[in-house]
């Protein structure tokens, strides 16, 4: 089979990978000036508006850090083996994140993008799988799990929830969120599902990827998904010049300002972020649809 050749490579890049990522920080900084306004912003078409923070800027939105500081303890939930729970300290109700993780590695390899979500304002959970050998289909129903686990906390508003994560994390989100409309965004990372489609995706979609990836070509992977996904669901597709499969160990600043932006804009329907939701430098290929 086509996707068991392929894991030679995936194994040997795997395993560099967890050398390549840096522990995550506890702080963003100032305490922001935290607000929950529901009228004060026109939120994407059927949500509603959850101003969280500062206004955003291009500096703050492409910046590893944000405003928000965090803890992220150790955790586990039915359904999934473990994980790490990133929440911002500061009170009031968040819109919360799922991360799914790449084949042979855990939530290590998901601390680059959960820092960025966590400080600026969601509860993450970064999922540790059963096994890092499984497949997508069986990373989404742990998944699914994670969705499930996040939705019971005390600071997560459970109507607002985004999947995202690296790799076959990246195909399980898809499949996540074929299966799950009520989710509201989703961001998958050099997604790897090899022959799958997702005609059934109605949840706004930004698909991240590496022009040079050899493990996930998105001749075969990206492209394909984002082609799939139908017409009527925003969707979006960014794949970052010459970058490999392990670009999301190191996102770069337009990776960071795309996916913040995303789900600041579809999980908590803050609009103030929609002009973010546009073309940065070092892509190769940016396309959006239905984004309004």
């Amino acid at each position: 089979m086509r996707s068991k050749r392929i894991l030679p490579q995936v194994l040997a890049g795997m395993l560099g990978l967890t050398l390549a990522v840096t522990g995550c920080t506890r702080s963003g900084g100032t305490p922001p000036p935290v607000t929950e306004s529901p009228g004060g912003v026109t939120p994407p078409p059927g949500g509603s508006s959850f101003q969280k923070g500062p206004n955003p800027t291009q500096a703050s939105v492409q910046s590893a850090n944000g405003p928000f500081r965090y803890t992220s303890p150790n955790v586990t939930g039915p359904g999934f083996a473990s994980g790490v729970l990133f929440t911002p300290t500061e009170p009031g109700i968040y819109g919360g994140i799922v991360l799914i993780p790449p084949y042979l590695v855990n939530s290590s390899a998901l601390l680059p993008f959960a820092q960025r979500y966590a400080s600026n304002g969601f509860v993450v959970l970064a999922l540790n799988v059963r096994s890092t050998t499984e497949y997508p289909n069986v990373r989404a129903e742990e998944g699914k799990a994670g969705v499930r686990f996040i939705k019971s906390q005390d600071k997560v508003d459970a109507s607002r929830i985004g999947v995202g994560g690296y790799s076959m994390g990246g195909g399980a989100t898809l499949e996540v969120v074929s299966a799950d409309p009520s989710i509201k965004a989703a961001v998958p990372t050099v997604p790897w599902d090899l022959g799958k489609r997702f005609p059934n995706d109605r949840v706004p979609t930004m698909i991240l990827g590496g022009q040079a990836d050899t493990v996930a070509p998105p001749a075969q992977h990206a492209s394909v998904f984002y082609g799939s996904i139908p017409s009527a669901t925003p969707k979006g597709i960014a794949l970052a010049t010459g970058a490999s499969h392990f670009i999301p160990s190191t996102p770069p600043a337009g990776f960071t300002q795309l996916a913040v932006a995303w789900m600041k804009y579809y999980v908590d329907g803050d609009a103030r972020y929609k002009p973010f939701i546009t073309r940065p430098g070092g892509l190769s290929d940016f396309q959006l649809s239905g984004v309004n």
